[in-house]
């Protein structure tokens, strides 16, 4: 149901539909998807093209619970993590990664249906996608290089280096998959189909995870793709079964947005319900015996932790989506055209991510805050230091940000001098 507060929408509805009754007949498929969204662009409601505060904040809390995990694992001493309360922090932090996953085609899902005729063949937007996938692909990679040295990987007669370069992190996931969605985006043409495929292939991943965990993908494959189907070269994030979140993050999208862009009314129940629906799903297939079976090592590949994760994460975002309802329909607090501190940090999230792994381990020299302070600080202590790696990792990501603003000619040169020198330096470096 498309509800209209005026008659310009009223319009826009009926052309919709009438498009719509075109598309279904199956005649002028393309031609009706391109008038829709012809007429989605026309419209200029400044409520269509709002940033999804919800979103941002969930991105941000991902980003914080992050860098206070990653401390916490790295410095608080071993009798702390001894104790039971440490249990239930490493099950919170093992949501950051969903988080980030079903955030991320969260992003993907509402700026594409916001501009699908900018996405269904190749110009600037599709471009300027690609290159960010691109770099995403050459900082992870970069990250995992052992001593940032290349010919320390290529000289390696065990393979152990290699196995440490080729393995697949959140970056390489979340590149590959939201370069797999664009692709079904070009196949599909139109957001409805494209939202069938992506869940179809959501659920793919993820229920044959556990197929996918047995198989000796590194038999019958290179390395490198071998790293993406399951944990045993040693991947974090393989594609079965984290790619589901984002799969199914961009599914959410569509469901959470109409056909100009604007989030709906009521999405806050949605993701309440749905998530509410998969963590029962999960529990009742733990306590029927009919979950699927998982070596104790690979419990990560399992659906019905998948599920249950899945769930908590849908019913986290649904809070924040009830709080954002509130604050902005409720309170009529009036709309910034100037992005605030919680949106510009959440665009920012990648460089977060990087310097916080700099800090942590001084990349690529493995002398950072790990090893200076070895385990054995206590939660005060780690807490502290979480909280100063934060505060430093936020004022590089925006000071960084500034400076692409200011100067995006000489940001852009930058970027690929830097990347060539990294990789001069990787060459030569024993």
């Amino acid at each position: 149901a498309i509800r209209a507060n005026d008659s310009s929408a009223s319009r826009m509805a009926r052309a919709y539909l009438d498009a719509f009754a075109e598309d279904t007949r199956g005649r002028g498929l393309r031609d009706s998807a391109d008038s829709r969204m012809a007429k989605a662009s026309e419209i200029s409601d400044s409520k269509a093209l709002a940033r999804w505060r919800a979103l941002d904040l969930f991105r941000l809390i991902a980003v914080v619970l992050m860098v206070q995990g990653h401390v916490f694992t790295e410095l608080l001493d071993p009798a702390v993590r001894a104790e039971p309360w440490y249990v239930h922090h490493r099950s919170l932090h093992g949501l950051t990664a969903p988080i980030f996953f079903f955030s991320s085609g969260l992003a993907f899902g509402v700026a594409t249906i916001r501009h699908w005729r900018e996405h269904i063949e190749w110009g600037p937007a599709v471009r300027r996608r690609f290159e960010r996938y691109g770099w995403l692909l050459f900082i992870g990679y970069g990250l995992n290089l052992p001593k940032l040295s290349l010919r320390r990987v290529l000289s390696d007669a065990t393979g152990e280096n290699a196995r440490a370069f080729l393995r697949v992190d959140a970056l390489e996931n979340i590149a590959v998959s939201l370069s797999i969605l664009q692709l079904l985006v070009w196949l599909t043409k139109v957001p409805r189909r494209f939202t069938w495929g992506a869940f179809v292939l959501a659920t793919a991943f993820v229920f044959a995870a556990p197929l996918a965990a047995d198989t000796d993908a590194e038999g019958w494959l290179p390395l490198g793709f071998a790293a993406y189907v399951n944990s045993q070269t040693g991947s974090f994030f393989p594609l079965f079964p984290w790619t589901g979140f984002i799969f199914l993050g961009a599914v959410a999208a569509y469901l959470s947005t109409t056909v100009d862009g604007a989030l709906r009314r009521g999405r806050a129940a949605g993701f309440a319900l749905t998530g509410l629906g998969c963590w029962l799903l999960a529990q009742g297939y733990e306590r029927a015996g009919a979950a699927v079976p998982v070596a104790p090592d690979d419990w990560q590949s399992s659906p019905t932790v998948f599920l249950t994760r899945l769930g908590l994460v849908m019913m986290a975002f649904a809070v924040l989506c009830a709080y954002e309802s509130f604050f902005r329909e409720r309170t009529n607090a009036p709309r910034s055209e100037s992005p605030d501190l919680v949106q510009r940090l959440s665009r920012e999230t990648l460089v977060i991510y990087v310097v916080h792994l700099v800090l942590l381990y001084w990349w690529p020299e493995d002398v950072g805050l790990s090893e200076r302070w070895a385990p054995g600080l206590g939660v005060v202590g780690a807490l502290l230091v979480a909280a100063v790696v934060f505060v430093v990792s936020c004022a590089a990501a925006l000071s960084w940000a500034q400076v692409r603003r200011r100067y995006p000619h000489g940001f852009r040169r930058f970027q690929l001098v830097s990347a060539a020198a990294l990789l001069l330096i990787s060459l030569v470096k024993p």
